[in-house]
C-alpha cells in the first residue's frame, strides 16, 4: 500500500508551516492545554489520512475522505500554529474556518458514499447467498427463510 498522497500532504503542511513560522511574528502568551488538545486533534487527522488509503480501490469512497481529511487536517495545523504566531485575518479565515467546514462536509459525503456502498454490497451478497448463480433461481437458503 502506498502513503504517497499522505506524504504529499504532510509536505505541503511543512512548507506552509516553514512559511508561517519564516512570515509571521510570535504570540505572547501561550496556552499549554490549548497547544496539546489542538495537536491532539490534528494528529487524529493525519491519522485519518493514513488511514484513508486502505479505501485507496474505492475510488468513489476514496476521493472525499482523502480531500475531507487533507483540508481538516491543514486547517487544523494553521490551528496550532495559530497559537504560536500571529497570523493574519486571512490566514485564518481561509485556512482555519473555510478548509475546516470543507473538509467535515467531504468527510460527511465520504461516510454517505461508503453506508450506500455497503449497502450495495449487502443486497449483492444477500442476492448471491439465495440464488444459484447459473439458472438465477431461488436456492434451499432462500426456500428455508421463506418457510420461516
Amino acid at each position: 500500500m502506498t502513503y504517497l498522497p499522505t506524504l504529499a500532504v504532510l509536505a505541503l503542511s511543512v512548507l506552509f508551516g516553514i512559511y508561517q513560522l519564516a512570515n509571521f511574528p510570535p504570540t505572547e502568551e501561550i496556552e499549554t492545554y490549548s497547544v496539546l488538545s489542538e495537536a491532539a486533534v490534528t494528529f487524529l487527522a493525519l491519522m485519518g489520512l493514513f488511514l484513508v488509503q486502505k479505501l485507496r480501490p474505492f475510488k468513489e469512497i476514496y476521493a472525499p475522505f482523502m480531500v475531507g481529511f487533507s483540508a481538516l487536517f491543514l486547517s487544523l495545523l494553521t490551528d496550532v500554529l495559530d497559537e504560536f504566531l500571529e497570523q493574519p485575518d486571512l490566514i485564518t479565515t481561509v485556512f482555519e474556518d473555510i478548509f475546516q467546514v470543507a473538509g467535515y462536509v467531504l468527510i460527511v459525503f465520504g461516510l454517505w458514499r461508503w453506508t450506500t456502498y455497503n449497502e450495495r454490497m449487502i443486497d449483492e451478497l444477500h442476492e448471491l447467498a439465495t440464488t444459484d448463480h447459473l439458472t438465477g433461481a431461488y436456492n434451499r437458503r432462500r426456500f428455508g427463510d421463506a418457510l420461516r
